[in-house]
């Protein structure tokens, strides 16, 4: 079995874009071809604050990770042949 890791507050600690399309290429069980993270991000706006003094606020919301075709060589991108041999 492995160990993790575990971060101050109880948490497992975070991964980096690479290791987590690894991750994701193993999950899907990717065989070929280059990938790399694609994140997607939702953003929306409004008023906020009581009543007779609302300013513009913002808030950003994570929507959701994937995958995405590369190129090979580019910073974060894994190679589901190397991932998942076999």
């Amino acid at each position: 079995m492995q160990s993790i890791d575990l971060a101050p507050a109880g948490s497992i600690e975070p991964v980096n874009l690479r290791e987590l399309a690894k991750i994701l290429v193993k999950h899907f069980n990717l065989r070929e071809g280059w990938f790399e993270c694609s994140v997607n991000f939702k953003f929306a706006v409004g008023g906020v604050g009581p009543d007779d003094d609302k300013t513009v606020g913002a808030i950003v919301a994570l929507g959701g990770v994937g995958l995405a075709p590369s190129a090979a060589g580019t910073p974060n991108a894994v190679n589901a042949a190397d991932i998942n041999r076999g």
